[in-house]
């Protein structure tokens, strides 16, 4: 009688462990199944920021039609390329800055890395301050022309609503922002190119000749980096793979490539579309904030809503560079880092609140889209996208085994981002300068 118990005891107890087991795998592996399409919503709209459709055809303006396609086209291929090289180099990491301590040796990012992280991170926070303010002013502009506020106050209350998204999670609880705003850059593009050809139906007076002068020169070179700004979505990576908590490396590289191509199915195109549109209506004439030339040309209700829809996804790309920014802290004073000072008011008052204040400082001093996303784009992006991924790859092990070719084919490419990113440094600032000499604070 008593064996019979322990029988169907133990029958009991196995059936249960069974149950558990078959529970937790289950449990396990349904966020894997869906965790590419995170990685989706979040490197679309990491990398295609409305602001980077907003200021990409400015490079069309100074390079032309078959110049701007031939190095977006080129600029798109390699950071895919890059892309699926950081992937493949990740393992347990979190940031970039582990990974390249893992590769190069303990002390590498602190030098190389980080500076050019933060310039990135910093930029978009500055960035989305100003575009906030902007679409504000803008849309201050559409509801009262004969009197309203002066930009700078507009780009204060921006930076306000930039301290808000701060306080977002981390980006393992942020997938539900990202498709919101992978859903307004959609719709952003969508109505972008209704007003494209509203502006070539209006007959506007496009110039598709080159400009003359040194302003050509600088023109070219500032957009290099409005190219290199359209893809920077790499130094974001690292953080959004090890958001995904993948209970293998191997997982997770599957859900990230996965991903990855999934996102520049998107990317890709809608860049192309909205760049031959601007074009195709502004010629040379593009300014460096496309929206500015819809002014007095298309409806003021289409007008508003792509104001609106630019800060949604603005918000979006925002709060996505802010985390990876902490992240960035966090590497950099490590008990800044813990679960537990996360959201501590020593964390607050010494960590998010001055990262955006001092942001929303800048943005007010040099409120440039254009210029400011060709300056990010030449300092950071080109870096983080075009350079550090391949010097990385090339120091470990994947690099033994590759054919001599590759590896040439990396230093190419490496050295020659490197030379644009120091032209376009040098046409960006050339510009900012130029325009802040006119510009008053208030």
């Amino acid at each position: 009688m008593n064996c019979t118990e322990d029988v169907r005891s133990c029958e009991s107890s196995k059936s249960s462990n069974e149950d558990t087991s078959s529970k937790i795998s289950s449990e396990a592996s349904t966020p894997s199944r869906l965790s590419w399409l995170r990685v989706w919503y979040h490197t679309t709209t990491s990398v295609l920021g409305a602001v980077g459709i907003a200021a990409l055809p400015f490079a069309f303006g100074y390079l032309g039609w078959f110049g701007g396609f031939i190095m977006w086209t080129f600029s798109t291929i390699v950071s895919y390329y890059s892309g699926r090289l950081l992937i493949q180099i990740q393992g347990s990491e979190n940031t970039y800055s582990q990974i390249a301590d893992r590769i190069m040796g303990d002390g590498f990012a602190k030098w190389w890395i980080r500076p050019f992280q933060f310039i990135v991170v910093y930029q978009v926070t500055v960035l989305t301050a100003l575009t906030l303010g902007q679409t504000f002013f803008a849309l201050d502009g559409l509801c009262s022309p004969a009197g309203h506020m002066n930009l700078s106050w507009w780009t204060v209350i921006g930076g306000a609503f930039t301290f808000l998204i701060s306080l977002c999670p981390s980006l393992s609880h942020m997938w539900q922002c990202s498709f919101v705003g992978f859903l307004a850059v959609i719709a952003f593009v969508v109505l972008t190119c209704v007003a494209c050809i509203l502006s070539i139906q209006s007959e506007v007076d496009a110039d598709y000749g080159r400009p003359q002068g040194e302003s050509f020169v600088f023109g070219v070179m500032d957009s290099f980096g409005v190219l290199a700004f359209s893809y920077g979505g790499h130094a974001v990576l690292p953080d959004l793979q090890a958001s995904l908590r993948s209970p293998t490396v191997e997982r997770a590289h599957a859900a990230m490539h996965r991903g990855l191509l999934a996102a520049y199915g998107v990317i890709a195109p809608c860049y192309a579309v909205t760049a031959a549109a601007a074009y195709a209506a502004f010629g040379s004439k593009i300014s460096g904030y496309l929206l500015n030339n819809f002014a007095d040309i298309i409806p003021s209700g289409l007008l508003a809503s792509l104001h609106i829809l630019l800060a949604v996804n603005t918000l979006a790309l925002g709060a996505i560079y802010i985390q990876s920014g902490f992240s960035l802290v966090g590497d950099m004073i490590p008990s800044l880092s813990s679960e537990a000072d996360r959201y501590s008011c020593k964390n607050l008052w010494a960590v998010r609140l001055p990262w955006v204040a001092t942001a929303t400082f800048v943005a007010v001093a040099i409120p440039f889209i254009g210029d400011l996303a060709a300056l990010s784009g030449a300092i950071g992006f080109t870096a983080m996208t075009f350079v550090f991924p391949f010097v990385l790859w090339e120091h470990s092990p994947f690099a033994r085994s590759a054919p001599y070719w590759r590896r040439a084919l990396h230093g190419l490419l490496a050295g020659t981002f490197t030379l644009l990113g120091l032209s376009s440094f040098v046409g960006s600032t050339s510009f900012i300068v130029k325009e802040s000499s006119t510009y008053k604070f208030f």
